[in-house]
């Protein structure tokens, strides 16, 4: 596949399923990651893969803090701008607000 086909072919899934992922597809996916480029190869990443009881504890955690209205942990730093001019404000309105980023 050339970068084109991998662009024309992306797709964002804002939805889930609850079928399980195989350990051979999580050690695929994070080998592949391991040769992710990151800006000045920081590499500033953590992976935790969590199964089992404890990520229906995570879930658990996870639901309680969001149907409170939570917004979640202190970003470690800014995403965007604190201030977003046209177009990228209009284009933040237009998106559902499952996409709009959380400052």
């Amino acid at each position: 596949m050339d970068v084109y086909e991998a662009v024309d072919s992306r797709r964002a899934v804002r939805a889930f399923s609850d079928e399980p992922v195989s350990k051979e597809i999580l050690e695929r996916v994070l080998s592949a990651a391991t040769r992710a480029p990151s800006s000045g190869n920081l590499q500033p990443w953590h992976v935790y893969v969590v199964t089992g009881g404890p990520l229906d504890r995570l879930k658990g955690r996870t639901t309680a803090r969001a149907l409170a209205g939570d917004p979640g942990d202190d970003r470690e730093y800014p995403m965007y701008p604190a201030e977003l001019d046209s177009p990228y404000l209009d284009r933040f309105s237009a998106a559902p607000a499952c996409c709009v980023p959380h400052r």
